[in-house]
């Protein structure tokens, strides 16, 4: 892959600027804030896009730090590229209020989809990281970072003779665990929602417990009153019937004394007729109380009879609310018994296996097969890295370092020839020697598919003249398109020197 040219129509301090680019190696000068890291970033985000931080992060991402100050909606650009003999043109608007994404290949005119993966494919499917960890190295970062280890895994499951990608290692790692994450997740609201669930039902069973209790005391308490208000009822017709039996002897004992008195008093008429008169007088008292006594007996009866009616009403009320009662304590007896059943099932539910449990040991049994997988082949790379990072190391410090081995997390040590040390017994400037030949390999034995430009943001400052021309010699070597960003005339004197083709980019001139 080569880039062709750069066309910033609006990216941190660069307004409708064009960079044109050739083969071999391009050396980019510029003063410091001259915008040699801008430069540098904005081809990783045309190559990558730009992916913007949220909350606090979002006030010092690679977002914020370039977008424009003047025209912000206008935050663009594109850069063309030649990759298998055809030129290919990337568009990107990176506003976060219009974002646009555009691959064409321009020299058939096919109109190719980013989203779907064409430019991965056109990249040789390196990952950004990987990406990050080897062709392109900003200032001061010639180490690589923690996430080179998996990337390096990835690719020893991925790699083929025929280098065709056929798993990626990380991603599927990644989204296995998501995967993990979510089952847990909900098992965790199915949990919940039973526990829910089930307090939910022992709290309706207590509701309806107490409204069966409620129901079984009123029912009692009616069968009470209804058996007061007949006991009631009886005890009044008797009262009536011992009434009218007093009467009837009271009527009957007059009778019988006037019958004594007239036979007594017979023989003499003044006697019998004082006799007959108060006989007469007797009778109308007698009369006189009996329709006075009937009078009080009719009103008695008709009150009675009232009583009697209301006594009866009552008593079909309260036959009525029994029936009722009866009829709510069967139908929450029935509730009862069906809550209780739904809690036991529940219970069982809570305590027996979950199926997202066999969904979760899948996955597990999955990661460790891939794991087992990517630890198959780590042999096989860590020797062909180990082998080209020496052969690069030695090519650009005269022989010095032999030899070089990594741990299984990619930790170096170095063999002088005198010596083994580790990285930390050596200095800065050597270190950095180090990593950019561990860089420069890891790039040969990932990016066999497609030969990425490199980047080089200010990485050799720490070198001292021999060994940057050195460098350079090699670089020169690489056959890759090398993109050389820098504030000092030192390399250009060097590639002069050494009389190595370059291509000079000047950002001096006030932009």
């Amino acid at each position: 892959m080569t880039i062709k040219e750069l066309e910033i129509k609006n990216f941190g301090k660069f307004h409708d600027r064009k960079v044109r680019m050739e083969p071999g190696i391009n050396l980019i000068y510029g003063p410091n804030e001259s915008g040699k890291t801008t430069l540098h970033t904005f081809i990783k985000s045309m190559l990558y896009g730009m992916r913007r931080q949220r909350g606090r992060a979002a006030g010092k991402d690679v977002y914020s730090r370039y977008e424009p100050w003047e025209n912000g909606t206008y935050y663009a650009g594109t850069l063309r590229f030649e990759s298998g003999e055809k030129i290919f043109c990337i568009r990107r608007g990176f506003h976060k209020n219009s974002l646009q994404e555009e691959l064409i290949c321009e020299s058939d005119g096919e109109k190719l989809s980013i989203p779907h993966g064409d430019l991965k494919m056109l990249l040789g499917n390196v990952s950004e990281a990987m990406f990050d960890n080897t062709v392109c190295i900003g200032q001061l970062k010639s180490r690589t970072d923690e996430g080179l280890p998996g990337e390096l895994r990835n690719y020893m499951v991925n790699y083929q003779e025929s280098s065709v990608p056929t798993l990626d290692v990380e991603e599927a790692l990644y989204h296995l665990k998501l995967d993990r994450k979510e089952y847990e997740h909900q098992m965790r609201e199915e949990r919940q929602e039973l526990q829910m669930k089930q307090k939910e039902l022992r709290g309706r069973m207590g509701y309806v417990e107490k409204e069966l209790t409620d129901a079984a005391i009123q029912l009692e308490m009616q069968k009470k009153q209804l058996h007061e208000v007949s006991r009631d009822k009886s005890k009044e017709s008797k009262e009536c019937v011992e009434k009218g039996l007093r009467g009837f002897w009271a009527l009957g004992g007059l009778a019988l004394i006037l019958v004594l008195a007239g036979i007594l008093f017979r023989a003499q008429a003044v006697i019998q007729v004082v006799a007959f008169c108060c006989a007469l007088l007797a009778g109308a008292l007698i009369v006189a109380k009996y329709n006075r006594q009937r009078h009080f007996q009719v009103k008695e009866k008709e009150k009675q009879l009232g009583d009697t009616y209301r006594q009866k009403e009552e008593a079909d009320r309260l036959r009525w609310e029994i029936d009722r009662l009866k009829q709510e304590c069967a139908e929450r007896s029935t509730e009862l018994e069906n809550l209780k059943n739904e809690l036991q099932e529940l219970v069982q539910t809570m305590t027996g296996e979950n199926p997202l449990q066999d969904d979760i040991d899948a996955i597990d049994l999955a990661m460790e097969a891939i794991e087992k997988l990517s630890a198959g082949k780590k042999n096989w790379l860590g020797e062909e890295l180990q082998r080209k990072t020496a052969a690069i190391l030695s090519a650009i410090t005269h022989g010095k370092y032999a030899s070089i081995h990594f741990s299984d997390d990619m930790q170096m040590g170095i063999c002088t020839r005198d010596a083994y040390v580790s990285p930390e017994q050596l200095s800065r400037g050597t270190l950095e020697q180090i990593y950019f030949a561990f860089r420069m390999a890891v790039s040969e034995v990932v990016c066999r598919e497609e030969r990425l430009p490199l980047m080089l943001d200010e990485v050799f400052v720490m070198y001292d003249d021999e060994r940057l021309g050195e460098t350079l010699q090699w670089l020169a070597g690489c056959g890759l398109q090398v993109l050389l960003f820098t504030c000092h005339r030192r390399e250009g004197r060097l590639l002069e020197k050494l009389k190595i083709p370059y291509h000079e980019i000047s950002l001096a001139q006030k932009e």
